[in-house]
């Protein structure tokens, strides 16, 4: 394991269960020799990508503004059988972002894989949202998914096969709500973004965004015991109105995966396009 010292933003954080993952040698072989970028990799959904990313046989790049957090996963992988590495890096500083793509190119020499996965929640309601936090939740979520992709498009168009950019949007940017304001202004502009990235990048790259509910992670956890308090009920009230989906739960992170499953490993002819993984909560309303 490597850490090198360029700065990011963590995306979504994770409960303990994902930290017991083994990788069998016949589970590791579909992206063999390939690498993978996963911002926002030391905890929550970005861990979990790159766990599942190293169990398929990738060398994967955890970039985290947490660094500590980065090299712990990182070296959980790498113990588990994985081939993993940890980079810190800030992806709302154009410079972080080239040197971390810099060390790609040095270190692996190539980039099958980048999850623009990096995010912050920010204030929840609008009295409490100041233009710098406004700015700070567009800067992670919006210009960081920009500024990663545009770095790594030179690795992404020099491979064989076409390159594969997924970005962590959210369902919160397809419902408008009076609460999180910059939080899914930013995640809808991502969304659009991915849009307008696939029309442009096609054949040789595909871009898709992935669109969760609410998946459970400590940041998750913060976000409820704050709103629950606001609203002068438990947590576990909170919760349970929050939870009432046409599918009886919301998702977790193997629901997630195994969208990631089908857009790298099942089907080549997918770009452009958002996934609600959502347990039917989103209807288009």
């Amino acid at each position: 394991m490597h850490v090198l010292d360029s700065e990011n933003h963590s995306s979504d954080t994770e409960s303990p269960d994902s930290n017991s993952v083994q990788f069998h040698h016949d589970d590791s072989t579909r992206a063999e020799g390939r690498v993978g970028v996963v911002t926002g990799g030391a905890s929550g959904i970005g861990a979990s990508i790159g766990r599942w990313l190293a169990h398929q046989g990738a060398d994967v790049v955890l970039a985290d503004i947490d660094r500590a957090g980065a090299e712990k996963t990182a070296g959980e992988l790498e113990a588990a059988g994985g081939s993993a590495r940890a980079c810190r890096v800030d992806v709302t500083e154009e410079s972080s972002v080239e040197a971390l793509l810099e060390s790609v190119e040095r270190e692996e020499g190539r980039l099958d894989y980048l999850f623009a996965n990096a995010g912050v929640s920010g204030p929840i309601t609008l009295e409490e949202t100041t233009y710098a936090d406004w700015q700070s939740v567009i800067g992670v979520n919006l210009d960081g998914v920009f500024l990663t992709i545009l770095e790594s498009l030179p690795l992404l168009e020099r491979g064989e096969d076409p390159g594969h950019v997924v970005v962590t949007s959210s369902i919160s940017g397809r419902k408008p709500k009076p609460v999180m304001i910059p939080y899914r202004t930013s995640k809808a502009a991502a969304i659009m973004l991915t849009r307008c990235l696939a029309a442009k990048l096609g054949p040789e790259i595909r871009v898709n965004a992935l669109c969760p509910s609410s998946i459970d992670t400590p940041m998750l956890e913060e976000n409820y015991a704050r709103r629950a308090e606001e609203h002068d009920l438990s947590v576990a009230e909170f919760r349970e109105r929050r939870e009432d989906v046409p599918l009886g739960r919301t998702p977790n992170r193997e629901d997630l995966l195994q969208v990631l499953d089908f857009l790298l490993f099942q089907n080549g002819f997918v770009t452009g396009h958002e996934f609600h993984i959502d347990g039917g909560s989103y209807q288009g309303l």
